[in-house]
């Protein structure tokens, strides 16, 4: 009863993040957090992302990205390559959303090392390319290479139109 609980929980808050619900996320998601030593790995790295999201969305952006690099190690010490390389992919977006560091090589140099770190794992991954494209690109124009970002934003689009990935479609036009 208690596993059927928590899953009803993790999808609620989903559901409650999605229609911008936040504080009735937020009332899920810290029921759950009451119980993160007692959760298996799979639901404590769900919650993580959940946390992650409902910072995003209120404007932390700080620490959206450090849930979501703690989300990624908890996936990747649970076995699960793929769900981590996506957490750590969308860490670089949340990086990517907030002000530009005033050491925009440093910025750069560490977003390139963040999406290095997750290629092997979806760029073989068709469902993932549009995003892992887009990531590069905005990476590339962030660092000042306008071809590299063009050519990234491309091969997003392409791969956003092959696999009818109509969301990440919009957001690389």
């Amino acid at each position: 009863r208690r596993t059927t609980v928590r899953h009803a929980l993790l999808n609620l808050a989903t559901l409650d993040l999605y229609l911008g619900r936040l504080a009735k996320a937020q009332v899920s998601i810290d029921q759950l957090a009451a119980e993160r030593g007692e959760l298996p790995p799979s639901m404590a790295s769900q919650l993580l992302s959940l946390e992650s999201e409902a910072a995003f969305k209120s404007g932390d952006l700080v620490r959206a990205e450090a849930l979501c690099i703690a989300c990624a190690r908890a996936y990747e010490a649970a076995g699960r390559r793929v769900d981590a390389a996506e957490a750590q992919l969308e860490s670089i977006y949340v990086r990517l959303a907030r002000a530009p560091s005033s050491d925009g090589t440093a910025e750069v140099t560490e977003l390139r090392r963040r999406l290095a770190l997750v290629e092997p794992a979806l760029s073989d991954v068709s469902a993932h390319r549009a995003a892992l494209e887009l990531a590069r690109g905005r990476v590339a124009a962030l660092a000042g290479d306008a071809g590299a970002a063009r050519d990234a934003y491309d091969r997003s689009i392409e791969a956003a139109v092959a696999t009818g990935k109509r969301d990440w479609l919009s957001r690389a036009y």
